[in-house]
């Protein structure tokens, strides 16, 4: 089976789960960025290898703010694929690819996956450009109810929306069992954690991350509770909350590789994302892998995907900072709570693998490939 995949960048997850489905099927991937492009990424970041699968970096043309990527057409035309899959249909690129098969006598049937919802409202120009694209797949990859909700909105059958375990981890990333505590305390003496609790916060710093929210809120939580906070250097910003509330136990950690990153998943207790919107939101199935109870807002969807309130964590409504600390309290005031939380979370994340994903997306091209054949 010949699959064509179109996507924005090759970022490392997307890379092991193309490496793991091409294992079974021949797979190209177009890519409209390089990963050089990704400028607030780590360097550390691409550190990765193309194995099992063709990659193609598309030409680009500047329009001022505009990257357009038109040669796209000629890979279309170039080959008969089985399938097209838009990884990410809202882009110029895709917009192109989509409108270029829809009208293209061949027939070309693409399939639109999808990473979660996105919950922002947008124009109506937008709206009618995302209708015209979904409803014409013939197929739909979505990872959750609320994603199902969104293609459905937008177009898409119900009947044709196909659910895959989304992720980022390998099934050897995900923990067995929850870190005992002797290890974990083995693993704070080498990180030089020594609070009481350690909360933990991993991504990038963009606003809409919220790590300004969590920062002017630090000096509520209960004494002997530190935040470490793994991403990229801290802005002047977040400097200088830190200084004027005198939060010495607020750690910027920087940057940690996959290794490192590991060990303060190990190591700490309660892992936050205050994110203001996340289509989806990784470090959820990451910090889970670990066994961390998970405190997140309203306006992620990996969040409202696996988190029960008071069973594997909590969701606060974003930006709401009674509730928070509400939230926040309960879970640092009751240790019990937190373990089984942990238990739970290492449990619900077994299955999101990306071995398992690229399972479910090779069965559904099997299945699809033979009810167009009928």
């Amino acid at each position: 089976m010949d699959i064509l995949w179109i996507t924005n960048c090759p970022s490392p997850y997307r890379v092991a789960f193309f490496s793991e489905l091409g294992k079974s099927l021949n797979l190209t991937v177009l890519s409209e960025k390089t990963m050089s492009q990704q400028t607030y990424r780590n360097s550390k970041w691409f550190d990765i290898n193309y194995d099992n699968f063709k990659v193609i970096f598309l030409k680009q043309i500047k329009l001022g703010k505009f990257v357009l990527n038109p040669e796209v057409i000629k890979y279309l035309n170039a080959k008969k694929y089985d399938f097209v899959v838009l990884g990410d249909y809202s882009t110029f690129t895709s917009i192109i690819a989509a409108v270029f098969m829809n009208l293209n006598r061949r027939g070309i049937k693409y399939i639109i996956s999808i990473d979660g919802a996105d919950q922002h409202k947008y124009n109506r120009f937008n709206d009618a450009i995302k209708r015209y694209i979904i409803r014409h797949a013939v197929h739909y990859f979505s990872t959750c109810g609320i994603s199902d909700e969104y293609l459905i909105r937008y177009g898409a059958d119900k009947k044709d929306i196909t659910r895959y375990n989304f992720t980022s981890l390998k099934k050897c990333d995900i923990l067995p069992t929850q870190v005992s505590q002797e290890e974990k305390e083995k693993i704070r003496r080498e990180l030089d954690i020594d609070e009481r609790l350690a909360i933990l916060y991993v991504g990038r710093f963009g606003k809409g991350k919220g790590i300004d929210f969590i920062l002017n809120l630090a000096d509520c939580i209960p004494d002997k509770v530190g935040y470490y906070i793994v991403g990229d250097t801290p802005s002047e910003e977040y400097l200088e909350i830190v200084r004027k509330k005198a939060l010495n136990y607020v750690h910027f950690v920087g940057f940690q590789v996959k290794e490192d990153l590991k060990k303060y998943y190990k190591a700490c207790d309660i892992f936050v994302f205050p994110t203001r919107h996340d289509v989806w939101g990784l470090v959820i199935n990451e910090a889970m892998a670990n066994g961390m109870p998970v405190l997140s807002t309203d306006q992620c969807t990996a969040a409202l995907h696996f988190i029960q309130n008071g069973e594997n964590g909590y969701i606060y409504k974003v930006d709401d900072a009674e509730d928070y600390i509400k939230k926040l309290e309960m879970m640092c005031s009751n240790l019990e709570l937190l373990d089984r939380m942990s238990k739970r979370n290492v449990s619900l994340i077994q299955e999101y693998s990306i071995e398992r994903m690229a399972e479910q997306h090779l069965s559904s091209f099997i299945e699809l490939q033979k009810k167009i054949k009928q």
